[in-house]
């Protein structure tokens, strides 16, 4: 339905989608309780927030159902966990089961 409001709808300039949800978030060996929220691959076009390092979501992300499985993490979560490493980027080290 998001897709075809988004194509179809002359009267609106940007749609996004969002969905929030819990998950249990695992890196470094252990697991937290944690939330995320799904969001269409133009979320952040559509509020205008471009990434502080590496790429936020596209278009292109939409187009397979779970073709792109990719993760942007806030800039809090980055430093607290990670402390900040830049080469977590395009590295597989999360895995999140959706509640």
């Amino acid at each position: 339905m998001y897709k075809a409001l988004r194509e179809n709808s002359a009267a609106v300039c940007n749609m996004l989608g969002q969905y929030a949800f819990s998950a249990s978030i695992s890196s470094h060996g252990q697991t937290e309780h944690g939330s995320g929220q799904l969001v269409s691959g133009n979320y952040f076009e559509a509020l205008g927030v471009p990434p502080a390092l590496g790429r936020v979501f596209s278009l292109d992300d939409d187009r397979v159902p779970g073709g792109h499985p990719v993760v942007v993490l806030s800039h809090a979560y980055w430093t607290r966990h990670f402390a900040g490493d830049r080469s977590i980027l395009n590295r597989v080290c999360l895995s999140t089961t959706l509640k």
